[in-house]
């Protein structure tokens, strides 16, 4: 069974969504296993529809279920692959302070199944223009198949070759207004490689690494460590310096600039922090006949991008960058109160 569509044809995430629900739901139950797996169209004609239904199906235990409930704890998210930006919310919180309170003792016994659908378009507000994502369900620290999502427009007309080609290389060449964010300071955010940073990858992706548990203070410093060897556009490379005379070029200038988004939903609270920090590579960029690799490290106080440290909980990090993805990375945070008698 492809698992980025759940078996399902395109036009049936609109017309029959449930339809392989039973025949992949049953064999994960007779195993007394848990799954929880997503489907979404490949492609999304934007002539023929206005929505983008992406269904997920799950298995589970009734106690599972009955503790780590989808309705409060699922997320959604998407990247897009053309502009490298993460999106990421709350999938089912309708009425949630409706819902009964969790009994954690209740004798559940047996396994269940569900399956939701919901219309992506909608929760996230992503844009509707033709695009790429890669789309992914998110409880805690359980992560779905991710799928690959195509928005595209199927209506005819004239296509002026010249003029694609000409927006093409506009896209190549034409450098975004953006630059290394959270910006580098004294002593974080910190882009250089230091005695304790994060080795480089040797594979392409990235690396996170960040204090296991963490007593809260206030102010805190809570400092993720990163290192990353990531495929680039050409436009995300920083020209050198000019040479001005009298002025020294400093011995490693910015070599190109890479975007890494960052998800993070808690143990008590699922809503998301969705974060975009830019990173600086000051190493040369890797070429070759198919494509532009930066390397580079990241040191960022978590504190300075939001208040993480608001309430005692274990936060689950995601990182996304393109294709790319990491996590989930735990992440506790506990009560001073906690450590005494």
């Amino acid at each position: 069974m492809p698992e980025n569509n759940l078996g399902l044809k395109d036009e049936e995430f609109w017309t029959d969504p449930y339809r392989t629900r039973a025949e992949i739901e049953t064999p994960i139950m007779k195993k007394g296993a848990e799954a929880m797996l997503l489907g979404a169209p490949a492609q999304v004609p934007m002539d023929a529809h206005d929505t983008l239904p992406v269904v997920v199906i799950r298995a589970a235990t009734l106690k599972t279920m009955a503790k780590l409930g989808l309705r409060r704890n699922a997320l959604v998210t998407a990247i897009n692959l053309d502009s490298n930006v993460a999106y990421a919310e709350l999938a089912m919180n309708q009425d949630v302070g409706k819902l009964p309170p969790i009994d954690p003792d209740a004798p559940l016994e047996g396994m269940g199944g569900e399956a939701y659908e919901f219309d992506l378009r909608e929760i996230l507000r992503i844009p509707w223009k033709t695009s790429e994502y890669l789309v992914a369900f998110i409880v805690r620290d359980q992560i779905t198949n991710r799928a690959r999502v195509k928005i595209v427009n199927t209506l005819g007309g004239y296509k002026d070759g010249e003029v694609e080609k000409f927006i093409d290389e506009y896209k190549k060449t034409a450098r975004p207004v953006f630059k290394a964010y959270p910006p580098p300071g004294d002593p974080f955010p910190n882009y250089r490689q230091q005695k304790n940073s994060v080795g480089i990858p040797k594979e392409e992706g990235f690396e996170i690494q960040v204090e296991r548990v963490n007593v809260i203070r206030k102010p805190g410093s809570y400092i993720m460590r990163g290192s990353f060897r990531l495929p680039i556009k050409e436009n995300q490379i920083v020209p050198p310096p000019p040479e001005i005379p009298g002025e020294t070029v400093p011995a490693k200038p910015v070599t190109a600039l890479v975007p890494i988004n960052l998800v993070l939903t808690g143990s008590k609270i699922a809503a998301p922090f969705v974060w975009r920090i830019t990173v600086p590579s000051y190493e040369p960029v890797e070429r070759s006949d198919s494509k532009l690799v930066a390397t580079g490290y990241f040191a960022v106080d978590l504190s300075q991008l939001g208040p993480v440290n608001s309430i005692a909980q274990t936060m689950f990090i995601y990182g996304f960058s393109g294709e790319a993805m990491v996590g989930p990375i735990p992440m506790a945070f506990i009560d001073q109160a906690s450590l005494e008698d």
